[in-house]
């Protein structure tokens, strides 16, 4: 990673997951659900009295022209992504969006459209 470009995993077709790894080794308490980086999502986390909530979003930037056209650039932002989020527990798992309850499990599947 120390020949790459500064920023260029950012926007590699296949981003690279070593500087998650390194990340994930300066912070003291672990990640609550770990994602593939190609997905490219952020992950949010909520407390809910004893409940824990956690939102997956893909940040797409819109940029306006002058001539108020759109501007490129996000095309793969611009995608339905599906990928396992991996929890470090056994959680119950409920799909908010479509009311579903997933069970107590380690591994569930997301779906996001853009």
């Amino acid at each position: 990673m120390a020949e790459a470009v500064a920023g260029s995993w950012l926007f590699a077709a296949t981003p690279s997951a070593e500087w998650l790894d390194w990340l994930a080794a300066q912070m003291p308490a672990p990640p609550v659900a770990r994602v593939p980086p190609s997905a490219r999502v952020q992950t949010h986390r909520y407390l809910l009295g004893k409940s824990r909530l956690i939102a997956f979003e893909r940040n797409v930037n819109y940029t306006m022209t002058e001539n108020l056209q759109q501007g490129g650039g996000n095309e793969l932002l611009e995608r339905t992504v599906s990928f396992d989020a991996q929890l470090a527990t056994p959680e119950h798992v409920y799909d908010l969006r479509s009311g579903r309850y997933l069970g107590r499990t380690t591994k569930f599947t997301v779906v996001l459209d853009p």
